[in-house]
């Protein structure tokens, strides 16, 4: 059986990571080792499927897999769901972040506008 946790060591500090998918959405959470009640996550919303408005179950969603991202002419293509993507998020948040029993919520592509990134393409995978 899989773990649903993984465990990353970015600049000597240990964290534990996991993602949920929900409303055409995938999201990263990210907490330290020794404190899972002071998490970020960062939510990776597919805009280009709408929400479900009524209380019907969606079995089946569509969320980015993968994104390339531009910064300085250099584009790198990532996929949404990996230790790369967790590493790069955990080089750009602040130490101060993550406080006992905070929770910061993301929204993917803003995060990464704020870091100097241009989103260029996106493609979508399935989870149901």
């Amino acid at each position: 059986m899989k773990r649903k946790t993984r465990t990353i060591t970015v600049n000597h500090q240990q964290y534990v990571w996991w993602y949920t998918f929900h409303d055409n959405m995938a999201s990263v959470i990210i907490s330290p080792v020794h404190d899972k009640t002071a998490a970020i996550t960062i939510q990776f919303a597919n805009k280009s499927f709408p929400f479900q408005s009524d209380d019907t179950p969606i079995t089946i969603g569509y969320f980015p897999e993968y994104i390339t991202i531009e910064k300085d002419h250099e584009a790198e293509c990532l996929k949404t769901l990996s230790p790369r993507m967790v590493n790069l998020i955990l080089n750009h948040v602040s130490a101060d972040s993550f406080k006992c029993r905070n929770h910061i919520v993301y929204d993917a592509f803003d995060f990464f506008a704020d870091m100097g990134y241009t989103v260029t393409d996106m493609k979508t995978g399935i989870y149901w």
